[in-house]
């Protein structure tokens, strides 16, 4: 994970800050050419991910982890193996269309969540590339769900 989150730091960030957080990281990515200082090669890439608001309409920028299977890019909705899910979820399930930036890139796309045939094979390719995956859905009750980046 980035900068050494867990599931703590996540629970933590929910109760005392998420904005000045994710605007921290954004500012490294920008800074440094899509790289997170001190975060090793190996580790899961960061994109910023510009949605809108379910219910304020409000334009948001969310640094998540992202990964690449087959040519395609996917985000996870794990929130850091909490058992509620991350905001962005029922932001992007409400606005579809987003912008992806992966720095110093950046493009439009529509967020397809995978449907439970494809999340359930492509979750084991996840897992075997980021083990922590694993670790988050096994603590939890609801299904981690997966979306698929589709540019425009």
């Amino acid at each position: 994970m980035t900068e050494g989150v867990t599931s703590d730091t996540y629970r933590e960030l929910s109760e005392n800050g998420v904005q000045k957080h994710n605007s921290r990281m954004i500012r490294l990515l920008r800074e440094n050419g899509g790289k997170l200082p001190g975060v090793p090669d190996d580790e899961m890439p960061v994109l910023i991910l510009t949605i809108i608001g379910a219910r304020t309409g409000i334009e948001r920028l969310t640094p998540l982890g992202y990964f690449e299977h087959e040519g395609r890019r996917f985000i996870v909705g794990s929130n850091g193996g909490q058992q509620k899910p991350p905001s962005w979820i029922f932001n992007v399930r409400t606005h579809p269309t987003v912008s992806v930036e992966v720095v110093p890139d950046s493009y439009d796309a529509v967020v397809r969540e995978l449907d439970s045939s494809e999340r359930d094979q492509l979750f084991p390719v996840l897992v075997a590339r980021y083990a922590f995956f694993g670790d988050y859905q096994a603590r939890i009750e609801r299904v981690i769900p997966m979306f698929e980046l589709m540019p425009l």
